[in-house]
């Protein structure tokens, strides 16, 4: 089924932000797209509408950000960027993030049993980034 007119109006269409969430254009609106963000204070910041990009791909990306210092999870990303009907939704978004878990054992990751060389907190980047890409077609 090719993405046209009536498709694009299907896309949800909704913002909390005013910065970097343009308004939905259906003449060339090439697939539906929903960022969400949320930040450490439980806030989620939406942008949904229609991408207009020429990058013709449809995935779902997920982000989540950790402090090494207080090994704590700081923000958590989502996007999606679909061509089916209605495909962007905050109900999509939420299944995602249920079905889609990043940790990070940080035990692990700073164990003392390790053959690599020590990781010195102090001389590392204190954010960390862990993501996944996963591309679907419809």
């Amino acid at each position: 089924m090719p993405f046209d007119n009536s498709t694009a109006a299907t896309c949800l269409s909704f913002r909390n932000v005013t910065s970097q969430c343009a308004q939905p254009d259906l003449n060339n609106c090439k697939r539906c797209i929903t960022n969400v963000y949320h930040s450490h204070s439980n806030i989620d910041t939406i942008c949904a509408t229609c991408d207009t990009s020429n990058v013709y791909v449809n995935n779902i990306q997920r982000e989540v950000e950790f402090l090494l210092d207080n090994r704590t999870q700081l923000d958590d990303r989502i996007t999606i960027k679909c061509q089916g009907k209605g495909c962007n939704s905050v109900e999509n978004i939420n299944k995602i993030r249920q079905t889609s878990t990043i940790t990070s054992d940080f035990d692990k990751l700073f164990e003392k049993h390790s053959n690599a060389l020590p990781l010195n907190i102090s001389t590392v980047f204190t954010i960390f980034f862990l993501s996944f890409q996963f591309i679907f077609i419809y």
